[in-house]
């Protein structure tokens, strides 16, 4: 496990941090939305003197797997694997779906977290031959404007 970059506890300013491996469950937010995830064996940096913890980068990733698992987000290995499947560059898929090539990037790396509007587009994406050949177009037809005239509303 990397070591601290900070000596001292943030909360109590002591120097008592130790490291523990130990049942963690907490509260994250993404989205928009709160999910409990909870991890049997964590590694986590600890203050004996005020009993704050800390979650060191190393952990990072489980508690995002368990996020991506609790959020029923497709995971770094599903977003590639598709990819792959359809044959296209990150590149391409990218630019179809509207995001950077970063972005896709970090998705697939499990550096990033798409939020729940992207990955219904990930999985419609994959899942639907019309959706991606009409977003690999590169004009795609105007939609007619919609009269906003307000409607009478009748008593």
């Amino acid at each position: 496990m990397t070591p601290p970059i900070f000596r001292k506890c943030p909360t109590c300013g002591e120097r008592q941090l130790g490291i523990v491996n130990k049942s963690h469950t907490t509260s994250v937010y993404h989205d928009g939305s709160e999910y409990v995830v909870s991890i049997p064996d964590l590694d986590l940096f600890w203050c004996s003197n005020c009993g704050h913890q800390i979650v060191p980068m190393d952990s990072e990733e489980r508690l995002m797997t368990a996020l991506r698992q609790a959020a029923v987000l497709l995971t770094p290995e599903e977003i590639r694997d598709n990819r792959f499947r359809l044959g296209s560059s990150q590149k391409k898929l990218a630019s179809e779906l509207g995001v950077t090539e970063d972005m896709l990037s970090r998705w697939e790396a499990g550096l990033l977290i798409q939020t729940r509007a992207l990955d219904n587009l990930l999985r419609a994406f994959f899942s639907l031959p019309s959706l991606r050949s009409y977003l690999s177009k590169s004009e795609k037809p105007i939609l007619p404007a919609v009269d906003s005239t307000p409607v009478p509303v009748l008593s």
